[in-house]
């Protein structure tokens, strides 16, 4: 209890003013939210992770206790930090969890083509139907149920934070829509994470259904330079077709409730 009483008045200071965690040894509670590892290039670099998902959810729940001004005020100042870029990523994820599961039915997020013979695409909303998973063999194709076209489609997210190549599957009567979130301008798309999902959902299911790969960002210039660049590690026989898209997170501001986030957050920790 002490502990937990620690790492919410942690989160609580870290959302109301990030400027004071510039020098990370000088606060005494940032041990209690982030992990401070060297980076691969330098050990005389830092990257600071919140040190697990669920220490993650406390931040979430103070973030979305803020203001719409500080939030977006600290939005926009942890990820323009060298040091919270994941962070921030990990508060992105949370507004496109809520947008997927909370935003009207009608509602949907256009897509551009990285080559101009795709076919037009729009990301929808999923609502209520929304499942986690843990690992790939969950995403047997017997257990789905088939999505038919007057319903809603289908969203399926990996708790894990290490689930290779994707944050979330889109599943409709007509498309697999494989979604990686990103606030970066270039991103990989390693090929186990599609062969993962090829695996269980096997070559039946998808034929009846179009494979796209969606690159999801928070601006158009990372949206452009996304779907621009050569994306050889993807394979041939699974026939994906590549997009990416923005959102503006200003808009995305009415999904964010403390209750909402922390039911995100329970379904997530239940499903682990």
């Amino acid at each position: 209890m002490d502990h937990r009483v620690a790492v919410t008045f942690a989160a609580d200071q870290f959302t109301k003013n990030v400027k004071q965690f510039d020098n990370l040894n000088t606060v005494l509670v940032s041990h209690r939210l982030f992990a401070v590892r060297p980076t691969k290039k330098s050990r005389q670099d830092v990257t600071v992770k919140f040190a697990s998902g669920y220490l993650l959810g406390f931040v979430s729940r103070a973030y979305a206790e803020r203001d719409r001004a500080v939030r977006q005020s600290f939005y926009k100042e942890i990820s323009g930090h060298a040091w919270f870029a994941t962070s921030a990523g990990r508060i992105f994820e949370t507004h496109i969890l809520l947008w997927f599961r909370y935003a009207s039915a009608e509602d949907h997020l256009s897509c551009t083509p990285a080559v101009e013979t795709s076919p037009l695409l729009h990301i929808p909303v999923c609502g209520k139907n929304m499942e986690f998973f843990s690992k790939a063999e969950d995403l047997k194709a017997d257990d789905l149920k088939n999505v038919a076209e007057h319903e809603r489609a289908k969203c399926l997210v990996p708790v894990s934070q290490t689930f290779p190549t994707l944050d979330a599957i889109v599943i409709t009567h007509s498309l697999v829509i494989t979604v990686q979130m990103t606030l970066g301008s270039k991103h990989d798309a390693k090929n186990i994470g599609f062969e993962k999902v090829y695996k269980y959902l096997s070559s039946k299911f998808l034929a009846k259904r179009q494979w796209c790969h969606v690159f999801l960002t928070d601006t158009e210039d990372k949206a452009n330079s996304l779907r621009s660049q050569n994306r050889t590690e993807i394979p041939e026989k699974m026939s994906i077709h590549v997009y990416s898209a923005f959102v503006n997170m200003d808009e995305l501001d009415s999904m964010l409730t403390k209750e909402r986030v922390e039911k995100l957050d329970n379904d997530m920790v239940g499903r682990y």
